[in-house]
């Protein structure tokens, strides 16, 4: 018990100094299963003590029974367990499905926002904006809305033009959707705004001076055509750019968490 006390307040003393640790434990794929097997675990758990108990009353019970009242407290005893695992059952629907949309974020066994190394194929396609995705191994999420030019206003007076930073809007009729959110690949390029001409992703990190332990984590926005929109907290692609012309905008923000 001391032991369990012990590690107890261990736990609370780092959620305290990092309170993000545990949402960020919480997305890996093992903790999802981990959480899932005692899940189940404490399913069957429940189930069996609630078997056990309906046997050993139908034991106790005076004679004689009958069957209707048989058959009342065999259905009572399916209500029970039906209640009992529903929680149980919504639990794990939604475990899986988390940890199906953490593994479509990281394909393989190197996931490829590691500083160690990107690795290959998908090389860490997240999923699909607008929406909110969470890029765990960047300690960030990227977010995206879709909004309409108000009527009689243009989109550079009610969005003044910001290409670097945590929030940036470009022009939607541009992008072919949706969009997407991977780690940068060999060979990636684009043209960074307020340049005439297109530049390699690894140049750029270099002229920005980002660390080398640190470019496999930033999250690129790209769209369908694979065109890298938004290199998130650096720089919006002049080719996304809003103009007095636009008439709908997508808001992409990049949040710590």
């Amino acid at each position: 018990m001391l032991a369990v006390t012990v590690a107890c307040l261990a736990a609370a003393v780092g959620l305290w100094s990092d309170p993000g640790a545990l949402s960020r434990m919480l997305v890996q794929p093992n903790a999802l299963v981990a959480l899932l097997v005692a899940d189940v675990g404490l399913l069957v758990f429940r189930v069996v003590a609630v078997v056990d108990a309906y046997l050993l009353a139908a034991r106790e019970r005076p004679p004689p029974v009958r069957g209707r009242w048989r058959r009342l407290g065999a259905a009572g005893m399916v209500g029970v367990i039906g209640l009992t695992a529903a929680p149980h059952l919504a639990s794990a629907y939604y475990d899986l499905q988390a940890y199906d949309l953490i593994t479509s974020v990281f394909t393989g066994a190197d996931p490829g926002w590691k500083a160690s190394g990107r690795g290959g194929g998908a090389n860490g396609v997240a999923t699909a904006l607008p929406g909110r995705v969470t890029v765990p191994e960047a300690a960030c999420a990227i977010s995206a809305e879709s909004l309409p030019v108000p009527p009689g206003r243009s989109a550079g007076t009610v969005w003044p033009l910001v290409g670097r930073g945590p929030r940036v809007v470009v022009e939607a009729n541009q992008l072919t959707s949706p969009l997407l959110v991977r780690s940068r690949r060999p060979g990636d390029a684009f043209r960074p705004l307020g340049l005439r001409g297109r530049k390699k992703l690894q140049d750029f990190f270099v002229d920005e001076k980002v660390q080398r332990c640190v470019r496999d984590t930033v999250p690129l926005v790209v769209d369908s055509l694979g065109r890298i929109v938004w290199v998130a907290g650096h720089v919006l692609a002049e080719d996304f750019r809003v103009t007095d012309r636009t008439e709908a905008v997508i808001i992409l923000k990049q949040e710590p968490i």
